[in-house]
């Protein structure tokens, strides 16, 4: 990036762009994901404030405290990007999205206008459609969020949640998102119930409310009740400069 202290962290660190890289063999690999999540959001807190010459950032967002945009990423009008946080190579952040501190976005991601971003690890080439909220949670690569997506984080009694990890500690937060796999593709109007893991290579149809976890290779779609089936769907990727090319983004 040709700023030193950017630079050094991001090859110190450089074991998160590993992970989160669009092979989903190194993202399956990850036995334990809420610790990763945890060790990037750790790392995070030494994040410092950078911008790539290369980077394209509009004179009209905002950016507050240590934000590192990497080359080739662009930040679009009237959005605000609160560090610490990373904004990936290639990546978008569109119109009027809002980024908060603690966010890692991986490179060649799409977050959409309106989207809100709170505490999220999301890995590389993943689309996150307009009027999103992604809060404390952890998109494997090539994952899909359609328009109006959201992930809760708060029981509704304000109970704590239960976070279990491979080596059996468990930890209670006040307030965690979900897990979703590789590949998985999450349709427009779906609610996603805290601490919850949607597998990879998913589909989830719309106004589905998840509320317990979806093994990998599923088929969800709403009526009336859950209803399983082997995964055979593809949907077409979309490519990133589509969406620069669909609208007037500097006018």
């Amino acid at each position: 990036m040709g700023q030193t202290g950017s630079d050094e962290w991001l090859q110190e660190h450089s074991w998160i762009l590993k992970s989160l890289d669009d092979s989903d063999a190194v993202f399956e690999s990850l036995e334990d994901k809420w610790s990763f999540y945890f060790d990037v959001h750790r790392a995070l807190k030494t994040l410092p404030g950078g911008i790539s010459p290369e980077a394209k950032i509009s004179p009209l967002a905002c950016l507050e405290g240590n934000v590192l945009v990497d080359a080739g990423a662009q930040i679009l009008p009237y959005s605000m990007l609160i560090g610490p946080c990373y904004i990936g190579k290639g990546s978008i952040v569109g119109n009027f999205a809002v980024v908060r501190p603690g966010t890692f976005i991986s490179r060649n991601v799409l977050i959409g206008n309106h989207c809100y971003c709170n505490e999220a690890v999301i890995a590389s080439s993943v689309r996150v459609s307009h009027y999103c909220e992604v809060s404390r949670s952890f998109l494997g690569p090539n994952s899909t969020f359609s328009a109006f997506v959201i992930t809760a984080t708060l029981r509704a009694d304000c109970k704590p949640l239960e976070v279990r990890h491979i080596s059996g500690d468990r930890m209670l937060r006040a307030k965690i998102g979900c897990i979703i796999g590789s590949n998985t593709y999450i349709a427009p109007h779906v609610t996603i119930s805290p601490n919850t893991t949607v597998g990879s290579n998913c589909f989830v149809g719309s106004f589905v409310f998840v509320n317990s976890d979806i093994p990998s290779g599923k088929r969800i779609y709403s009526d009336s009740s859950f209803v399983y089936g082997d995964n055979s769907l593809i949907v077409p990727r979309r490519n990133l400069n589509s969406f620069l090319n669909e609208s007037s983004i500097y006018d």
